[in-house]
């Protein structure tokens, strides 16, 4: 990685109090490999959202990507990221990491929306009294990608709180591999940490692989829960909507976009809409594909 390193980004927020300060990081992947590092170092008190994208036109790449955050006592950093290649044989190597001091917090959003074969790790540590982390994810898999997810958070200091919360919509013969951790180590007491994993997979070819672990080695926390579940688009659902006038096509679409607004709703406004056009989009193909193969079925 670092041998062959492209982009370089150092972000110091030092002087930055406001809530709606955004900066915007958006790489053009416009060679066969790209190799990608962003530090971002906030000062205490500070306060910064980051929206990174990647975008790319090109057919076969090798991305290599790390993110490091420190977030300093009493900051909170957000940050936002979302890939969206053109061609589904892009392949991603990601690794992110936040180290979150006394009363600071970090939130990761992260949208994998393409890519042939994705391979995420999420890596936050709460070293300092009262930090807290939030890290939402939203995986969208269609003709035969791969996506290999983890997240895991480590609790190293007591009174600390987290949250994991990720959805995926799974078709066209793709797998997902989604693994989250929460780590609450020796002698941290009153630490409050919540998992979630839901999966949705709209055909029988796909395959989800969900493994939501707790790891705790102490007795006194305020709370620590975790839940998984895999289910598909209810064909009652999906018929009382169509009853109501909705064709097939927008009545899975709305069921979908319900599905996904638990996390949706964290982005922002922006990058909200398109990855709600994004996963519309790619609902609309499967059900013509479905389509096709039912009439092709009937002909034979």
């Amino acid at each position: 990685h670092y041998r062959n390193l492209h982009e370089l980004v150092i972000v110091h927020v030092h002087d930055s109090h406001d809530k709606d300060t955004v900066l915007d990081i958006v790489s053009l992947l416009n060679s066969s490999v790209h190799v990608q590092h962003v530090v971002v170092v906030c000062e205490p008190h500070n306060v910064i959202t980051i929206v990174e994208s990647q975008e790319s036109d090109r057919r076969d790449i090798y991305h290599s990507h790390v993110v490091e955050i420190l977030a300093k006592k009493g900051s909170c950093v957000r940050y936002v990221s979302y890939n969206r290649p053109s061609e589904f044989s892009v392949v991603q190597i990601m690794r992110k990491s936040a180290r979150v001091e006394e009363d600071a917090k970090v939130i990761w959003l992260n949208a994998y929306l393409g890519g042939a074969h994705v391979r995420s790790r999420v890596h936050t540590v709460l070293s300092g009294q009262r930090a807290s982390a939030q890290v939402y994810g939203i995986s969208q898999l269609h003709s035969k990608q791969l996506h290999d997810i983890k997240t895991d958070v480590v609790h190293a200091s007591a009174e600390t709180t987290s949250k994991i919360h990720t959805r995926s919509l799974v078709s066209g013969a793709s797998k997902i591999i989604s693994r989250g951790c929460i780590d609450i180590q020796r002698g941290m007491i009153d630490c409050d940490a919540i998992e979630q994993e839901h999966h949705l997979i709209i055909d029988d070819m796909s395959e989800v692989d969900s493994v939501p672990m707790l790891q705790i080695y102490n007795p006194d926390v305020a709370s620590c829960t975790h839940a998984s579940s895999i289910s598909t688009i209810d064909e009652e659902k999906l018929f009382y909507l169509m009853s109501r006038g909705m064709s097939r096509q927008s009545a899975q679409s709305a069921i979908v976009n319900g599905f996904f607004a638990p996390v949706i709703e964290k982005f922002p406004p922006k990058v909200r809409d398109e990855i709600s056009c994004r996963i519309a989009n790619v609902v609309n193909m499967d059900e013509m594909s479905r389509e096709k193969a039912e009439k092709t079925e009937e002909i034979t």
